[in-house]
């Protein structure tokens, strides 16, 4: 009974002490998960006026810049292993769009198409001569092939990369935003009335709608088997043959003023770029990095390079980056 009595006397004094109050338990203190930080931006160019669409190879990055007023666009490339960023092409009135191959980097601006040497410091020569506002550009292994707004619908036309005569692919179509060649077939977004993905031979012939109509379609690809095309309701790929498009992305891609760069494919990988940031496709969908204003997205063997007219960046990060995860 003493031994009981001591014990109750030490608990009520305890008690007591802590204003009547009951002692807590001792607290665990959580652990806080480690934070993973998002891949760093390698910001290769700034203080880019307008910067828009961009491509790389293993020679380098390339990109257009629109500039801050007309006639003072420029085309610039930051050479494999350099670190100066070298002017191919400048004053250039509304530079749209540009393609590369082995050797020369091809562009379109308010008054044609042109071509200039990948090492640069040659003057560039004007392939086609026009009078209408360009769009698109793509390339096959002898011609170049543009979309081109003309007073009784829009026309794409092609040139062989040497110059020589335009050649009228088809004409009077509804507006084209994006034009891609697979083979002997040259595919287009159309953005009349019932959006759609269109596509004729590439030396002329009857159009033909492949697949259904699509609401505001954009930028597309087109591999073997599929064209990956973006729109209103997210990004899609369908067989290039026609038939039910899936969807690989729930977020629209709102596409630009110029250019049509907001989808990339490299190695068997889908990469997208959105205003909020660059975003990876393969078992799952998953954005890389978070960037305001991309406008355009490239890749190579290596990395993901990317312009944001916000930032008026040209910037990049590892293809191997993963996302910021707690």
């Amino acid at each position: 009974m003493g031994s009981w009595g001591s014990r109750l006397g030490l608990l009520l004094s305890v008690v007591i002490a802590c204003g009547g109050a009951e002692v807590p338990p001792p607290t665990t203190i959580a652990k806080k998960k480690p934070v993973v930080q998002r891949c760093t931006v390698k910001k290769l160019a700034q203080k880019q006026p307008n910067p828009g669409p961009i491509l790389a190879d293993d020679s380098g990055v390339y990109w257009l810049n629109r500039g801050a007023s007309s006639g003072d666009g420029q085309l610039l490339v930051l050479k494999a292993g350099s670190k100066d960023v070298k002017t191919l092409a400048d004053s250039l009135e509304r530079p749209r769009d540009l393609a590369i191959d082995g050797d020369s980097v091809y562009y379109t601006t308010k008054s044609g198409v042109f071509r200039v040497g990948k090492e640069g410091g040659d003057t560039p020569q004007q392939l086609a001569k026009l009078l209408v506002e360009t769009k698109s550009l793509a390339l096959s292994e002898m011609s170049v092939y543009w979309a081109q707004s003309d007073k009784d619908g829009d026309t794409l036309a092609k040139i062989s990369k040497q110059g020589g005569q335009v050649k009228v692919v088809v004409k009077g179509l509804s507006p084209v935003f994006a034009i891609a060649i697979n083979e002997d077939k040259l595919y287009w977004s159309s953005r009349g009335a019932d959006g759609s993905i269109m596509r004729v031979i590439s030396d002329g012939g009857k159009p033909e709608q492949v697949g259904l109509p699509v609401e505001m379609p954009g930028t597309l690809m087109v591999d073997d088997t599929d064209v990956l095309y973006d729109s209103a309701k997210g990004v899609f790929k369908m067989p290039k043959t026609g038939g039910e498009a899936v969807k690989v992305n729930a977020t629209p891609v709102a596409s630009p003023a110029f250019g049509g760069h907001r989808l990339t494919m490299s190695n068997g990988d889908v990469f997208g770029a959105t205003d909020d940031g660059i975003w990876k496709r393969d078992a799952k969908i998953t954005q890389l990095i978070d960037a305001e204003g991309v406008v355009a997205v490239a890749a190579d063997a290596k990395y993901l390079y990317f312009t944001s007219q916000e930032q008026e960046l040209v910037g990049a990060v590892p293809r191997t980056c993963k996302p910021a995860v707690q």
